[in-house]
């Protein structure tokens, strides 16, 4: 789905030295964006190392963090909370990237609103493999 901005399906990355302001950017960024745009803003800080140790436990990580923004008053269809819970509690069949990514655009099919992702402090994430 295309938008206003031609932005659809693009990202870009803002790279700086702690302190430069970069979590104050997207914080301001989201405030901008809020009117015409559901913001799905968040951070891997919290995602330990095991969190990234195999294509998984990331997506339960992944899910988690998704559950907290719900929490937290993020609009989301209860058929794809409902799927991304379900990841998390599996212990047979593991939910994968490609469901993980499956979910996510069933959840940009049903929004009325474009939704935005922003992902703070990804470098957590630099030398892992899953990432």
């Amino acid at each position: 789905m295309d938008n206003e901005f031609g932005f659809a399906g693009k990202y870009f990355t803002i790279n700086r030295a702690r302190q430069y302001g970069k979590t104050t950017t997207l914080y301001l960024l989201e405030i901008s964006l809020l009117d015409n745009y559901e913001i799905l803003n968040l951070s891997f800080e919290g995602i330990s190392e095991s969190g990234f140790a195999t294509e998984e436990s990331f997506v339960k990580a992944f899910c988690r963090l998704l559950r907290r923004e719900i929490r937290n008053g993020l609009n989301m269809p209860e058929n794809v909370q409902k799927e991304f819970n379900e990841y998390i509690g599996r212990t047979v069949e593991k939910a994968g990237l490609v469901e993980l990514n499956d979910a996510l655009l069933e959840w940009c099919a049903a929004s009325e609103k474009p939704i935005v992702m922003m992902i703070d402090e990804v470098d957590s994430a630099t030398n892992n493999q899953v990432f």
